[in-house]
């Protein structure tokens, strides 16, 4: 081998290592991907810029191609101000997208689907990124990602592309995803503002839309408030309120002190809330997590829709900038009467206006005249005319703050005694009447007047809440007239009744004391399931549950618990009221109770004092009690306390990249200094040797 050759060898073997070790130009990255959520529409593209520098979308596309390899452009073209800074993300989504983004979809009646190939592509019509999922016409690596389903999205690990979209992606639930932009570092105490804003933030989330007021009153203005519900102030500069119509408001300038509250007018925020269909408002951080969701269907005139520790409220009573006091507009009582339209004389038949109600939960005074002179104060009884003819029988009912509501009903009066029209108190129900045999949880699926069969066990008794209404598993039962037979808690029972509704839970209403059959020497063991969300009490209505939580807010008929971020009405009866002084605020304790709908809310009525009982006490050494709504740890120091929190596994990953950059870059030193050394060596031994030849020569 000449000497050329060797030194051409030597240079090649030394600078492979340097191929080996070259790094590639950072690059754009699809972050994450969400296909279909709350509708097949409801979708976004997340991307990640791994760089320093920011870059300009402009003259960028978002395509995708079906499997088919057609191709649509989602966004044909950016704006100049579409700008992802370095380190930071950038949301492309659709406009059904539930969520806040960066950039919408130039053409709306394109979206994303299953067998779809999502690209990034440059000014310059390189592809940048690539992620192809199901049956897909293109992917990075060998194999195309797995279709997801409904709010689970693709999420990029680490945001590391190696091109290969399998061992670079991963499948999350929506609900439980924490995104790349969400990871904690901390934050050494010497480091610079500077070196801050190279971290990613995590921004506090104990806000909550405490009070609104959508349909004001002629001369008044629409207003937003949100209020601080957690133990530091924050800095809600950056964040952001969205509504239905997608309109954004950005907030400036406003530090929001510990239970603080700061009021958006509509003058200022451009944001017009809807009075009438459905309306949801969204508050969102800086970088667009949701922080909390208020909707609403129909705003009342005047009335401000109001938080009150447990529920939003319709109230007449306004306080912007100030704790909600709630007052209630008083509204008129709700008549609902099973009359029928025709009998005949002297056969009974049965008026039953029991399940009437008051939406504000007052009292009601009855008065029916029945329009032959006779009257009844009463909501269910029975009655017969002596003369044939056409009746109106006026109902006027009356609530405890003097509000009435009048209907009337016609009922003609036939002297033929038609058997179909028989309903006499003293005789068997007809034996052609069926009557549905259904298993406990099973009531809510049958209509009002239907008449169902129920065996199951007793779980409250009269005397324990209403005096009427006793609970058996699985259902209400209302008895007028209190002719029970001797029965405890436990027994097991056979009902026969008519479904009928009491405020919006379905009930079951017996005639008289025979409906209601005891099995003897059948008695069951209390069962309960552990609920743990609201959820679970709409799947267990009528069924006793057992909660547990910290007390937030207790008043003379309702304890509101919170576990995490579940809150739970435990009511109270009259009967009960002054049994559990031992329990406080701030105590933890678990509840045993009876899931009771009322509409379309949900709470869990004790039947006992014991059924509540204290799990934890409260910490004395709190001084501010704060617990609503907390949804994640306040932070300490004085740069935390407005919401600059640092963020660790990021941190760690750069740390791991930084430390494979550096090797990287030691190894290339290594090299190139070995073969500098070796070239050298190489020419002194070719000049020596020369030097040699020639003083043979001579």
């Amino acid at each position: 081998m000449s000497h050329m050759k060797k030194i051409l060898f030597f240079i090649l073997l030394f600078l492979f290592p340097t191929f080996c070790f070259s790094e590639e130009t950072p690059h754009l990255v699809i972050s994450e991907i969400q296909v279909s959520g709350k509708s097949s529409t409801d979708e976004y593209i997340k991307i990640y810029n791994p760089q320093n520098e920011d870059v300009n979308l402009k003259g960028y596309k978002i395509v995708k191609k079906t499997t088919s390899g057609s191709q649509y452009n989602l966004v044909s073209n950016f704006e100049d101000t579409s700008i992802i800074k370095g380190k930071s993300y950038f949301i492309i989504a659709h406009k059904d997208y539930t969520g806040v983004a960066d950039f919408y979809y130039t053409n709306n009646s394109y979206s994303l689907s299953k067998d779809n190939s999502v690209y990034i592509i440059d000014s310059n019509s390189n592809i940048i990124d690539l992620v192809g999922f199901g049956n897909c016409y293109e992917k990075e690596g060998d194999k195309c990602l797995d279709n997801i389903d409904s709010n689970k999205i693709y999420i990029r690990n680490n945001n590391i592309d190696t091109d290969n979209n399998v061992n670079d992606f991963s499948i999350s639930s929506l609900d439980n995803n924490v995104s790349n932009d969400n990871t904690v570092n901390e934050i050494d105490e010497n480091t610079t503002i500077e070196n801050v804003e190279d971290i990613k933030i995590i921004y506090p989330k104990t806000l909550i839309f405490s009070e609104i007021y959508p349909n004001p009153q002629d001369g008044e203005d629409e207003f937003i408030e949100i209020k601080n519900t957690g133990n530091v102030a924050i800095d809600i500069n950056g964040y952001k309120i969205k509504d239905s119509s997608k309109r954004v408001f950005t907030i400036k300038n406003v530090i929001l002190n510990s239970n603080d509250f700061y009021v958006f007018y509509r003058k200022d925020t451009g944001i017009a809330l809807n009075n009438t269909g459905e309306e949801h408002l969204y508050f969102y951080t800086p970088n667009n997590e949701l922080v909390y969701k208020l909707e609403y269907i129909d705003a009342k005139k005047g009335n401000s829709y109001a938080y009150n520790g447990n529920e939003y409220i319709w109230s007449i009573k306004k306080t912007p900038g100030v704790e909600n006091i709630i007052e209630i507009e008083n509204i008129a009582p709700t008549i609902v009467c099973n009359i029928p339209t025709k009998a005949s004389i002297n056969i009974a038949f049965n008026v039953d206006c029991s399940d009437s109600y008051d939406e504000n939960g007052d009292n009601l005074r009855f008065n029916i005249d029945m329009g032959d002179g006779r009257s009844s104060e009463q909501d269910n009884f029975y009655f017969r005319y002596f003369n044939a003819g056409d009746y109106i029988i006026h109902v006027n009912i009356y609530d405890s703050r003097g509000l009435e509501s009048i209907k009337n009903y016609k009922i003609n009066v036939s002297s033929k005694i038609d058997d179909i029209w028989f309903l006499p108190e003293d005789i068997e129900k007809r034996e052609d009447e069926i009557c549905n045999n259904i298993s406990s949880g099973e009531l809510q699926d049958y209509n009002i007047g239907d008449c169902v069969k129920l065996t199951s066990f007793i779980t409250s008794m009269p005397n324990s809440l209403i005096d009427k209404i006793f609970y058996v598993d699985g259902a209400q039962v209302y008895f007028y007239s209190e002719d029970f037979p001797d029965m405890n808690l436990g027994d097991e029972i056979t009902l026969t009744g008519e479904v009928s509704s009491n405020r919006g839970e379905k009930r079951i209403k017996i005639d008289k004391k025979e409906d209601i059959i005891i099995n003897k020497n059948k008695q069951i063991k209390e069962e309960y399931y552990k609920a743990y969300s609201n959820e679970d009490l709409e799947l267990n209505i009528a069924k006793l549950v057992l909660v547990e939580g910290i007390i937030i807010s207790k008043t003379k008929n309702h304890i509101i618990i919170q576990d995490n971020d579940q809150k739970f009405d435990i009511y109270l009866s009259n009967k009960l009221v002054g049994n559990i002084d031992n329990i406080t605020r701030g105590d933890k304790v678990s509840a045993i109770g009876i899931v009771n709908k009322i509409n379309d809310n949900f709470r869990i009525i004790l039947r006992k004092f014991n059924d509540i009982q204290k799990i934890e006490e409260k910490n004395d050494t709190e001084d501010d009690f704060n617990i609503a709504l907390v949804q994640e740890d306040s932070v300490v120091n004085d740069k935390q306390s407005y919401g600059y929190v640092a963020e660790s596994q990021s941190q760690e990953q750069e740390y791991i990249v930084n430390t494979n950059n550096n090797t990287k870059r030691i190894l290339l030193m290594i090299s190139s200094a070995i073969l500098v050394i070796i070239v050298i060596i190489v020419l002194f031994l070719i000049i020596k040797n020369d030097k040699k030849k020639k003083s043979i020569a001579h």
